[in-house]
């Protein structure tokens, strides 16, 4: 029953492609935020050996988190092989290597993120909902897709998206020989929006409203009338669900 559920919710997220696709313009557009209680569902499951590999023991030898979240949250993917569906386990994601811890009942193992084509993750902390889709099926502005995952933070004809990456600091100039030889890994996140297919970069704040320019004297009264700032994630978020909303409603 458990596989049935989770599968039912990867084939309403197999038309993810498609909401991005740039001739589907006249079909109304699934809303996937109404998706956020089904991992609440989920059960417990074990994965058969030989799916995927155990983890490597070796640790880098260097300081601060690879990791999207430090802790491991209930996930449902869905692999490309077969549209496979691997339900009722605890993972997080590992931004360097691009792969999934995954804690079985044998232990923790590795999922390679190449394998995964989309997957739905609850949050252990804030209990939300988190909807990622593999970044290798969409082209970027350069022609060259990314490797890893946009999670979408707000659905819809044109969605808004963000990419996450780990970088690393450090003080050490080799050719100078000076500073420490201490390195640290950092997360970093950076916004995108889809528009007929392409993935394109936010631009800065003052631009931002360019971006609504199909609806724009209603885009200017909802940001007015809502004191919205477009340089705030949240704001950003809320605007372009108002938007998505009147697109959707324009295409029905």
């Amino acid at each position: 029953m458990l596989f049935k559920v989770a599968l039912s919710i990867f084939f309403l997220l197999s038309s993810l492609p498609a909401v991005f696709s740039q001739t589907k313009s006249k079909e109304s557009y699934p809303d996937y935020w109404h998706n956020r209680n089904i991992l609440e569902r989920m059960g417990s499951g074990t994965l058969t050996n030989g799916n995927i590999p155990a983890l490597n023991t070796n640790m880098a030898e260097i300081k601060g988190d690879v990791y999207l979240t430090p802790y491991f949250s209930p996930a449902v993917f869905r692999l490309y092989k077969n549209d496979q569906v691997i339900e009722g386990l605890d993972a997080k994601l590992d931004l360097k290597k691009n792969e999934f811890d995954v804690r079985t009942a044998n232990g923790i193992m590795a999922l390679a993120g190449s394998k995964v084509k989309d997957l739905i993750m609850q949050d252990s902390l804030t209990k939300i909902n988190r909807f990622f889709v593999n970044a290798k099926d969409y082209q970027t502005e350069t022609g060259v897709p990314l490797i890893g995952f946009y999670e979408i933070i707000s659905s819809g004809i044109m969605p808004l998206v963000k990419f996450h990456k780990v970088v690393v600091k450090t003080d050490y100039h080799p050719t100078l020989i000076k500073g420490g030889k201490e390195f640290t890994y950092l997360t970093k996140s950076d916004l995108f929006y889809i528009e007929n297919g392409i993935v394109k970069e936010i631009p800065n704040k003052k631009k931002r409203i360019l971006l609504f320019q199909s609806f724009n004297k209603e885009m200017i009264s909802f940001i007015d009338s809502n004191n919205i700032d477009l340089g705030k994630e949240n704001h950003l978020i809320g605007a372009f669900d108002y938007y998505n909303k009147l697109l959707s409603e324009k295409s029905k």
